[in-house]
């Protein structure tokens, strides 16, 4: 993941930079690292690892999972392939695969995000002590954020709906969806 300075350069993340986005993980006895594959999750994979390295100490658990909603040929390599990267860096990795149809056609990314958010759930609740805290780390970064809210204006959002994402919402009891990289 790369960011912008002043003089238009590109660098990578610092190692301070990336202690400083990721300061609220620490909180959560689970993280469930949302990776699909692609270049900005896979970037959050590496820093993650980087920051787990740095810190050593009270660590909470870190899984990797990969969403597969088996719409797309070789959808399934892409997630083995998350696999393979994740147990390369010391993380135990689980695919999530589609087990129900799409409810709208054409293709709703909607209902992807639903199916999506309901998989990722399920592995961060699974086996969580009573009162414990999860959170599912999303890649999602500015550039996401601007796309969501020129969709959004585009398809007539009021103010309300302008909003855009939020680097931290609750999901279920115990359960949060984190950006860190808003």
């Amino acid at each position: 993941l790369c960011v912008s300075d002043e003089a238009a350069h590109t660098r990578g993340v610092t190692a301070g930079e990336a202690d400083h986005l990721f300061r609220s993980l620490a909180e959560f006895d689970r993280l469930v690292l949302a990776v699909s594959g692609g270049a900005d999750s896979m970037a959050l994979l590496h820093l993650v690892a980087d920051w787990a390295k740095r810190r050593q100490r009270q660590l909470p658990e870190i899984l990797v999972a990969t969403v597969d909603h088996g719409l797309r040929e070789g959808s399934a390599d892409e997630a083995r392939q998350v696999g393979r990267a994740a147990c390369a860096l010391g993380f135990n990795h689980v695919i999530k695969s589609n087990d129900e149809p799409p409810k709208a056609i054409p293709f709703s990314q909607s209902w992807a995000r639903g199916l999506r958010y309901r998989l990722l759930c399920d592995v961060a609740c699974l086996g969580l002590q009573d009162g414990g805290k999860a959170a599912i780390v999303m890649a999602h970064h500015a550039d996401d954020q601007a796309e969501t809210v020129l969709m959004r204006l585009a398809r007539g959002s009021g103010v309300d709906g302008l909003g855009a994402m939020r680097s931290r919402r609750d999901l279920a009891p115990g359960v949060f969806v984190l950006r860190p990289l808003l």
